[in-house]
């Protein structure tokens, strides 16, 4: 092989050495960049949905104005793998006349949570505002879906405040911790 194949053959190999060696710096920085508080839903997935309706209702049966009853719950459990939680979104719908259920509807909508960087206060306002919220819409979807194939009337569900759920579930907590403390002093006391 000749001194100018030798230099060509090189060449290539020295380029590639500093192409490696300038992308290196740039990964180490961009996982120093990711420092600050971070989460994405992986996967959002239904695990319980259930329509039923009382054999006596047929679709035109439906009264015109209904009553409405909706109730949510949300929970959430950390996954086997670091980092990953499933945060479930309850809704039970009822449309009533009266007292007579017309038809109800149960969905239970899951969300794959990866959490990063956050602290407890961070992670608990995460799994129980924000990840609610952004499964909330999908639920109203399925419900709303649900209803049109029952032939129920059509209608839209309102928008919901997690925030003030989480906070009356707080100040719940609060409040039967102190039941709690007054009760256990009650009995030393006697």
């Amino acid at each position: 092989m000749s001194e100018e194949e030798k230099e060509k053959t090189a060449a290539p190999t020295a380029a590639a050495e500093e192409k490696e060696t300038s992308a290196a710096p740039t990964a180490a920085a961009a996982e120093g960049e990711q420092t600050g508080p971070a989460f994405r839903i992986e996967n959002i997935l239904i695990k319980n949905l259930s329509l039923e309706m009382p054999e006596k209702v047929v679709a035109p049966v439906f009264r015109a104005d209904p009553t409405v009853k909706m109730e949510l719950r949300n929970s959430s459990r950390a996954l086997s793998r670091d980092n990953y939680y499933e945060v479930t979104l309850e809704i039970t719908f009822r449309l009533q006349n009266g007292e007579e259920v017309q038809l109800l509807i149960e969905t239970a909508q899951a969300g794959i949570l990866l959490l990063q960087n956050v602290n407890a206060n961070q992670r608990e306002e995460i799994l129980n505002i924000h990840a609610p919220e952004m499964l909330y819409p999908y639920s109203c979807q399925l419900i709303c879906e649900m209803m049109m194939r029952a032939g129920a009337p059509r209608m839209f569900l309102p928008p919901f405040n997690f925030r003030s759920l989480y906070e009356r579930k707080l100040r719940a907590m609060k409040e039967k911790i102190a039941a709690d403390n007054d009760n256990g002093k009650q009995d030393l006391a006697s």
